[in-house]
C-alpha cells in the first residue's frame, strides 16, 4: 500500500501466518502508458499483523502531471496482491492549523489540491469479460476475468463489476436488478493492454429470485456491457 504522507510502500500481513518470500514491485506510469519508472525491494518475512516499510518511492522527473502507481506484491510468478494509484506531482496543500482538532475533514490551501484533471483526457478503453457462476450449500460465486483488450497504451480506468438479476440469454431485467448484499474479492480495477485479473462475488442464491445472473461492467472511460455468468 502507498502511504500519502511520506511516498513510502508498506507491507501489511493481515492474514494469521508468517508470510515469507514476498517482492513488492512499485511502477510509474504517465496518461499515455509509458513505464517512467520501476522500484522493486525483497520483503522480509512477514509475521501475522505485521506490517513493513520496503519502498520510498518518488514520482520521475518528466512524468505526467497526473500519473499511475501500480503496485504488486508477488510470490515467484504469483501476483498475491496489486493496487493502482492515481496521482499528481501537484500536492495537495492543507491548512493544518484549521483542520487538526477541529473534527472534521481536511481544510485546504487556495488551490491546495492536487490536479488530478488529466484523467479527463484518457482516451477510450476496450475490456472483454467472461464469466461462470457455481453454487453450493445455498450461496453462489461468481467468477469474472476482465482483460483490456485495447490496441493502445491506454489503461481501463477504474472498471467495475456487478451480479445483476438476467434472463437465460445474458440480458439483466429491467428496475431493481442488482444482486445484494454480495462479497467481492476485488473490484473498480485498473487494467493496461493485455493484463487481466480474475474477481470473484458470493452471495446468497436466493438473492438472484429465480432469475439468471449476469455481470455489468462499467468504467470511467469503458464503454457499459454485460456478459452472461450461468
Amino acid at each position: 500500500m502507498y502511504s500519502y504522507d511520506d511516498g513510502s510502500i508498506q507491507v501489511a500481513n493481515l492474514t494469521n501466518v508468517k508470510q515469507p518470500g514476498l517482492k513488492a514491485t512499485a511502477k510509474f506510469i504517465d496518461l499515455n502508458g509509458k513505464i517512467a519508472g520501476t522500484s522493486q525491494a525483497s520483503v522480509p518475512s512477514l509475521s501475522s499483523q505485521d506490517v513493513k516499510t520496503v519502498l520510498s518511492t518518488k514520482a520521475p522527473a518528466g512524468i505526467s502531471k497526473t500519473y499511475f502507481l501500480e503496485l504488486t506484491l508477488s510470490r515467484g510468478a504469483s501476483v498475491v496482491s496489486r493496487n493502482v494509484y492515481w496521482l499528481s506531482t501537484k500536492a495537495d496543500s492543507i491548512d493544518w492549523n484549521k483542520t487538526l482538532g477541529e473534527g472534521f475533514g481536511a481544510t485546504y490551501n487556495a488551490n491546495g489540491y492536487a490536479d488530478l484533471t488529466g484523467l479527463q483526457s484518457l482516451g477510450k478503453a476496450t475490456v472483454q469479460a467472461t464469466s461462470h457462476t457455481t453454487v453450493r450449500d445455498g450461496h453462489a460465486v461468481t467468477t469474472v476475468t476482465v482483460r483490456n483488450v485495447s490496441g493502445q497504451k491506454t489503461p481501463a480506468f477504474f472498471t467495475r463489476a456487478d451480479v445483476l438479476r438476467g434472463t437465460l440469454g445474458g440480458q439483466p431485467l429491467s428496475g431493481d436488478n442488482q444482486v445484494l448484499p454480495i462479497q467481492w474479492s476485488d473490484n473498480d480495477i485498473t487494467l493496461w493492454p493485455g493484463q487481466s485479473q480474475t474477481l470473484t462475488a458470493t452471495y446468497r442464491l436466493s438473492d438472484l429470485k429465480g432469475a439468471s445472473p449476469v455481470v455489468s461492467l462499467s468504467g470511467w472511460n469503458v464503454a457499459s456491457q454485460t456478459v452472461s455468468a450461468r
